[in-house]
């Protein structure tokens, strides 16, 4: 996997899209191809993303079906919605649809991108440890076993043999 983390920025305004771009290039170190509808994005899974900022307002029913089966191919990837829409039930529905964080285009959205960010490198972090000390944790346990099995076998082989001389 590369050092360079990738975004997918998907709205249907190119003008919205290089305005957060440049947000974002201002506070992280981060890939960012953007796109202007999910068709495209989802064709560019190849490239695969690390986040997929994307505008709830896109989502209809057939992108709907579609970004079900990317979340499916790519769990991995942490998504985040956009939304003009800030009811209760919207929010609660992309959830249920696996978005990371919903981030409302009426408050202060650009700060919440950047925390929700900052949140996410810090998971992918974590992550990383998380299978470093798993792998090192199961490495140990081998070298216990084997050094437990080294030690029977020698205690069983030579310690405990009957002496073959006679008094």
């Amino acid at each position: 996997m590369s050092k360079t983390k990738k975004i997918f920025l998907v709205n249907t305004d190119p003008s919205q899209n290089e305005m957060l771009k440049a947000y974002i290039n201002e506070h992280f170190k981060f890939e960012i191809v953007t796109f202007t509808n999910i068709e495209d994005a989802i064709r560019n899974l190849d490239l695969p993303p690390n986040v997929i900022i994307l505008d709830y307002a896109m989502l209809d029913v057939s992108s709907a079906l579609l970004f079900k089966k990317f979340k499916k191919s790519a769990p991995a990837c942490f998504l985040i919605a956009l939304s003009d829409d800030d009811r209760l039930e919207t929010i609660s529905e992309a959830y249920q649809q696996g978005f990371y964080e919903i981030i409302s285009k009426k408050s202060v959205g650009y700060i919440r991108v950047k925390n929700s960010l900052t949140h996410i490198l810090n998971v992918i972090r974590l992550n990383k440890a998380l299978a470093f000390y798993k792998k090192l944790a199961w490495v140990i346990i081998g070298f216990i076993i084997l050094a437990l099995t080294i030690f029977i076998l020698y205690n069983h082989y030579y310690v405990n043999t009957p002496s073959t001389q006679s008094f």
